[in-house]
């Protein structure tokens, strides 16, 4: 990006018929190159969520959900009064499964039990535990990326070598 493009493109660029101005074409053209501009690494962040399940064939996929699901149901035994119908069971854990399946299920674990230690009395949803999760890939990769201490379960570099290694 230099001021001497934009300065070019706002000469040779009058009214138009639709009755855009030189500084309309000029503030299009500097974010359409700004958005071109090729970032550090370091100024890259990755994905929310590791993705895990791209790189699963459709066999590993169910098999992970499987043991999402266990994860899940080890956790929720705890605080069920009355255990759900089969039908009901399926839905909820299939609910479960859809928000959770692009993470480790050690990551998920850890934020199962995490939820357990802080909030005994309240049963979680999908919706708490992927907040944690994506709370907790935040805070490795700051950490990592500072040289910090962080929990090794999270880091963000795991992905890359699980795909490197398929």
């Amino acid at each position: 990006m230099s001021f001497t493009a934009i300065g070019q493109i706002n000469a040779l660029s009058g009214p138009q018929e639709g009755g855009s101005k030189r500084g309309e074409t000029a503030s299009k053209t500097a974010l359409q190159q700004f958005s071109e501009i090729e970032r550090p690494e370091e100024m890259q962040l990755p994905t929310p969520t590791p993705l895990l399940t791209r790189s699963l064939s459709p066999q590993e996929c169910e098999d992970h959900r499987k043991r999402i699901a266990i994860e899940v149901e080890i956790v929720l035994d705890g605080y069920w009064k009355d255990r759900p119908s089969p039908q009901m069971r399926a839905a909820i854990f299939a609910d479960w499964m859809d928000t959770l399946e692009d993470w480790h299920t050690d990551q998920i674990r850890h934020c199962l039990r995490r939820w357990r230690e802080l909030n005994p009395n309240k049963k979680p949803n999908p919706g708490h535990i992927l907040g944690m999760l994506k709370g907790e890939r935040g805070k490795a990769y700051v950490a990592q990326r500072d040289g910090g201490d962080f929990n090794r379960v999270f880091s963000v570099n795991r992905e890359q070598k699980k795909l490197a290694a398929s």
